[in-house]
């Protein structure tokens, strides 16, 4: 009777997910895909071999299986990418794994060779999936929508892409993801005899195999990955394997110069009428202008097309790169003295793979007329009044061609006095216990792009932020925001339990925040660097109950010398009527070697007790 109810049940899952696939997808054709059996027998492998999901973290709800990517040069010059992932879920998946899109320039050439939901526990197919094709503000691609699904399942998705008259094999290839990943391997063949040159991810011990033949194939392979943040803080940080048979940082970046240059004849019907009007403040303009929305093609899988002249709509919108060169020039017609600089996404120490994918996004060098200075810009960082230095660039290096190579400068990293994070919480408790007021963040320098990661408006943190005691409630949507010199003050409203009231006492916990970037240094290697020096200071004002008054104060430990000092104290003011409780950490060493190690993990370490630290308060 049991075993009859269950296969009642799961047939009746079933037949609600063909259901919801059938509606999220309409009448969409029938699309012929093979490979069902090979895909099965990965995945009947893949059940027995990878750990649960649990294991990688209570709220880990899907990972990757399988991700293999597979480059090669065809005899007509042409290079061929084969790809395909393996992506199990047991709820659906967030938005940017739901949406697959496979952009296409010129005369590139994609191919989707199959997209598909298997069952993973009955191992069988439940739908295939219908890629289509779509356009927008000039450009095109195809892509594969995932409807979200609440049970178990496998989404296969393969496809390959060429590209002619490449005469190349190179690439960039993000090896970590913020999901976990159990395979990953990354197949790169080219013509006998010829040369590879590669950077490996920051793991320094990543290997690979080589299998020579007609065609020399370079394998990397890659176990059970963990999910991935991104550490804002640490240079070079960026995971990637970045290969070309070409090398030298010319072959990366004149490709890149030449494109730009191309684009000079495109001058939008505003951007004339703003040099016409007043050439003087015209360049202002242009940089108000551009940054409108509606100019922009904002989806990060079209961030770095570059299409030619031709194919770039006059009057947008455009990709953040286009965007980007596009202003050079304009900013140069309304007499800026303008240099496109390129920012790399790691800086190899010795060989440099000649590809463009070794750079993450174009920078903008500018003098107004008149000055003497330059001042740079990166158009992807949120703008930040009275900033000298964009959030996003501070301690980066920077690539630029100069006519006959290309020369490298790093930007200054500044002072601690230049990169201050302050939370400051502003309460009053009331005699059950109860609490209510502000969270204030002040961020300056690097800090907004640390914590923000170039996304604006400067609002929502509870994914980056975990406050301590969880009783307390923070109103992410209701944040008030205004832009100070060099830096944003964001004021959140607070309220929730911190008192634990017995008779005439209470046990008093104190708010404190933990940013899930500063937990990730306890993670560095040793020769690891900072981007820059930095405060990160923390203030607790608690007003108390009438009557109320602090006792028993404790002794905390502090660091006052060195180069990376710590401070913590617990005040009380008003006669006991206000506790004030105060924390710093202040690193002014970039350069991590063992001994900085170890008395950052001991700073955190002592901070980390704010996490579960209370007094005792009483009623005079």
């Amino acid at each position: 009777m049991f075993f009859a109810m269950r296969i009642e049940k799961a047939f009746f899952i079933k037949a609600a997910i063909l259901l919801s696939i059938m509606l999220f997808f309409f009448a969409a054709p029938a699309v012929a895909f093979a490979g069902d059996e090979d895909n099965l027998k990965l995945i009947r492998e893949y059940v027995k071999q990878v750990p649960p999901l649990t294991a990688y973290g209570k709220d880990t709800k899907a990972m990757v299986w399988q991700r293999s990517h597979e480059y090669k040069l065809l005899a007509d010059g042409s290079m061929l990418v084969r790809t395909k992932w393996l992506i199990y879920s047991e709820s659906p998946l967030s938005e940017s794994w739901r949406n697959w899109k496979f952009p296409f320039v010129g005369d590139e050439r994609v191919t989707i060779d199959e997209a598909k939901i298997y069952d993973p526990i009955s191992f069988e197919l439940y739908a295939p999936l219908s890629p289509k094709k779509a356009e927008s503000g000039g450009l095109s691609w195809y892509e594969v929508n995932v409807p979200p699904l609440d049970i178990p399942n496998v989404l296969v998705i393969s496809y390959q892409k060429e590209y002619p008259g490449r005469w190349n094999v190179d690439d960039a290839i993000p090896i970590g993801l913020d999901l976990p990943q159990w395979k990953v391997e990354i197949a790169v063949s080219v013509p006998h005899g010829s040369s590879l040159t590669w950077t490996t991810p920051k793991d320094r011990r990543v290997s690979h195999r080589l299998a020579r033949g007609v065609e020399d194939t370079y394998i990397w392979e890659f176990i059970n990955q963990f999910p991935e943040g991104i550490n804002a803080l640490e240079e070079g940080n960026d995971n990637f394997l970045i290969f070309s048979m070409r090398s030298g940082w010319l072959n990366a970046i004149k490709p890149l110069e030449d494109w730009a240059s191309g684009l000079k004849s495109i001058v939008p019907e505003a951007v004339g009428k703003f040099i016409d009007n007043n050439k003087q403040s015209a360049g202002t303009e242009i940089l108000q202008w551009v940054g409108r929305e509606d100019l922009l093609l904002q989806d990060f899988k079209l961030s770095d097309v570059r299409r030619s002249p031709e194919a770039i709509p006059g009057e947008g919108p455009w990709t953040p790169w286009e965007r980007t060169v596009l202003a050079a020039h304009w900013l140069s017609m309304a007499g800026w003295d303008v240099r496109i600089n390129w920012l790399p996404f790691v800086v190899p120490e010795e060989d440099v793979p000649g590809t463009p994918k070794l750079i993450s996004r174009p920078i903008l060098e500018a003098r107004t007329p008149g000055s003497s200075a330059y001042r740079v810009y990166d158009l992807r960082s949120s703008a930040i009044g009275g900033a000298t230095v964009p959030d996003s660039l501070w301690g980066e290096t920077l690539c630029f061609y100069d006519g006959n190579g290309v020369q490298l400068k790093q930007i200054d990293r500044g002072s601690v006095g230049d990169h201050r994070l302050r939370v400051k919480w502003n309460l009053e408790l009331t005699e059950l216990g109860e609490a209510k007021g502000t969270l204030e963040l002040n961020l300056n320098g690097g800090w907004p792009y640390v914590v923000f990661g170039g996304q604006s408006p400067f609002l929502d943190l509870s994914s980056s932020m975990r406050v301590y005691p969880t009783q307390i409630v923070v109103r992410w949507n209701e944040g008030e925001i205004s832009e100070r010199q060099g830096g944003v003050r964001i004021v959140y409203p607070v309220s929730g339990i911190l008192g634990i009231p017995s008779d005439s006492q209470m046990l008093l916990r104190f708010p404190m925040t933990a940013f899930n970037f500063l937990e990730a240094l306890g993670s560095m290697d040793v020769g690891s660097k900072l981007k820059f020096p930095f405060l990160v200071e923390g203030i607790v004002t608690l007003r108390l109950p009438q009557g109320f008054e602090a006792f028993s104060m404790p002794s905390l430990q502090s660091k006052k010398d060195g180069k990376i000092q710590w401070e913590q104290k617990i005040d009380k003011k008003s006669r006991g009527r206000i506790v004030e409780a105060n924390w710093r950490l202040l690193v002014n060493e970039t350069s991590i070697n063992e001994e900085t190690f170890l008395t950052l993990r001991a700073g955190f370490k002592a901070l980390q007790q704010w996490n579960n630290l209370a007094i005792p308060i009483r009623k005079k």
